[in-house]
């Protein structure tokens, strides 16, 4: 399969949760995102948070060590700054599942709006909304280091801190 088509495959199939979630919220059908009762996705999001934050840390304290120097007395700057760009990806992934899991517990009660859109969720706005921005925020942050070369490094020093 090419890579567009598989793209447009996944664009087609967030586009169809918008509009479900729209829908839902519309009252003109019940959803089709099966809401699981018991522990297991509040558990599961709750890890998964927590995991991505511990990842976070991790990749803020290997981008540290890469950018004061101190990472040549450690373990040399490549494999920290290697270390650091793999834990971005982690943690991204991380905070993604965190968000994907949210919307099948029954108890949380968020839809693919709530956790894309900031301060749109019915429960805990603010915190909710914060936790968006800062997932956005840190998509354009991994964004500026994979196209680094092409920014140039005072662009790309200015967007990463």
């Amino acid at each position: 399969m090419r890579r567009s088509t598989l793209a447009g495959i996944i664009f087609g199939l967030i586009a169809l949760l918008f509009l479900d979630s729209i829908a839902v919220r519309l009252g003109i059908a019940t959803g089709i995102i099966p809401r699981v009762a018991g522990p297991i996705p509040w558990i599961g999001s709750r890890a998964l948070g927590i995991t991505a934050f511990v990842a976070l840390t991790f990749e803020v304290v290997f981008g540290l060590l890469s950018s004061s120097g101190e990472a040549e007395r450690v373990m040399g700057r490549a494999r920290a700054v290697d270390i650091h760009r793999w834990l971005s990806g982690v943690t991204l992934s991380l905070v993604g599942a965190h968000a994907a899991v949210l919307v099948f517990d029954r108890y949380a009660g968020f839809d693919i709006l709530d956790i894309t859109v900031p301060f749109v969720a019915p429960t805990q706005r603010v915190s909710v909304g914060i936790g968006v921005l800062a997932a956005y925020l840190s998509m354009m942050v991994h964004g500026t280091s994979l196209a680094m070369k092409r920014l140039g490094p005072s662009v790309w020093r200015r967007l990463h801190y």
